[in-house]
């Protein structure tokens, strides 16, 4: 099982390649691989390795890891602070993960995963019931026996900030070699699926991945393009409160960043928070009472579990025009969602949704994939 070695500074973790002569930035065979959306990686590519440096989205400043990501076998006295690629053996800590694997066919490498029955992934949840991956636990309580006993090559993981959740310090002290993927933190949706790139750099499929993504960022222009140049953009309010909280995402968030991309007029775009924001139900009442569209209602199936929750929900303009839309088409059993999974990869099907539900005049003949109308 290979190692990394990291260095602690402050809250930053640095993989440790020392002052040798991997430091090969002037390197004639050199070249840095184009990323366009992301912010939260870079990645170096020499002729024989990688560098791979993962950094905060909001201050590209500052580097949280770097990753050696090696081709060929590396000599005995670099074995510790070189990950092999591709990657044969990884754990996964997100079932955004799950997605960008599936994507680049390279499922069958996962053999262990924190939350296996939050996967929705029909090829994944096979492997699942075969016992070809393995459940590690939840955030919170790894299984960390377990985790030793699948010798993974890497553990990828990602960073909330939250020491009851990340994991990064006790991974890399039983010295399984933590990846940390922080997708999630992207303010735009380009910029979250653009993490195909990261992730296939370890499997050694960069090709495949740049090739991708190519396809979907095209596609999504082209629909942005289309959903600017309506005329009327409706008003649209999210979200439901569970245990007396009521949660939006932040104008500033790459949720907002959908529906401004769908022609949408989000009731919230001036808000300046980048994540999830609590707010209070006169709040909600007060800006998406005469909203058009009422989206994302938590965990509800229809109107009626709507209604029942609280009467005044009935009184929004969206739930007497029975235009509530939920993201949750493509659902396992168990509660999986894979607007979370395949959602992320291609957020051009997600904008193609979306786009239906406020203009459907623009795509007349489409058929949702991962929303569904309330009834």
């Amino acid at each position: 099982m290979r190692g990394l070695i990291w260095v602690f500074i402050g809250s930053v973790f640095w993989l440790s390649c020392s002052q040798d002569s991997r430091q090969q930035d002037h390197a004639a065979d050199h070249h840095r691989i184009p990323v366009t959306y992301a912010k939260g990686f870079v990645i170096d590519a020499y002729a024989d390795h990688y560098l791979v440096t993962v950094r905060d989205p909001l201050d590209t400043l500052n580097i949280l890891a770097q990753y050696y990501l090696s081709k060929t076998p590396p000599s005995a006295d670099k074995s510790e602070s070189t990950i092999q690629i591709p990657v044969r053996r990884m754990v996964s800590l997100s079932t955004t993960h799950v997605g960008f694997l599936k994507s680049l066919n390279c499922l069958s490498a996962l053999v262990g995963f924190s939350g296996t029955q939050y996967i929705c992934d029909s090829t994944a949840q096979a492997m699942i019931a075969s016992g070809n991956i393995a459940e590690v636990g939840n955030d919170g309580g790894l299984d960390h026996e377990r985790l030793l006993s699948l010798h993974p090559d890497i553990v990828m993981t990602y960073q909330t900030g939250n020491a009851a959740y990340d994991q990064i310090t006790k991974l890399t002290s039983l010295h399984l070699a933590p990846v940390i993927n922080n997708e999630f933190k992207e303010l735009s949706p380009l910029g979250q699926a653009e993490w195909i790139k990261f992730i296939a750099v370890f499997f050694d499929k960069l090709p495949e991945a740049e090739s991708q993504f190519a396809q979907i960022e095209a596609e999504y222009l082209q629909l942005k393009k289309m959903a600017q140049q309506v005329t009327t953009r409706p008003a649209v309010f999210t979200g439901l409160a569970f245990k007396g909280e009521w949660t939006i995402p932040g104008g500033k968030s790459f949720a907002a960043q959908y529906f401004a991309d769908a022609g949408a007029d989000y009731v919230w775009k001036e808000n300046d928070q980048i994540g999830n924001v609590v707010i209070s139900l006169s709040s909600v009442m007060e800006r998406g009472l005469d909203a058009d569209y009422w989206l994302h209602p938590g965990a509800a199936v229809s109107l009626q579990e709507i209604a029942e929750a609280d009467s005044r929900y009935t009184h929004f303009k969206a739930w007497k025009s029975g235009v509530v839309y939920n993201n949750n088409a493509r659902q396992s059993e168990k509660g999986g969602n894979d607007y979370w999974e395949y959602g992320i990869v291609y957020p051009n099907v997600v904008l193609r949704d979306l786009i239906y539900i406020f203009h459907p005049e623009l795509l007349p003949n489409h058929v949702s994939c991962f929303y569904t109308q309330l009834h």
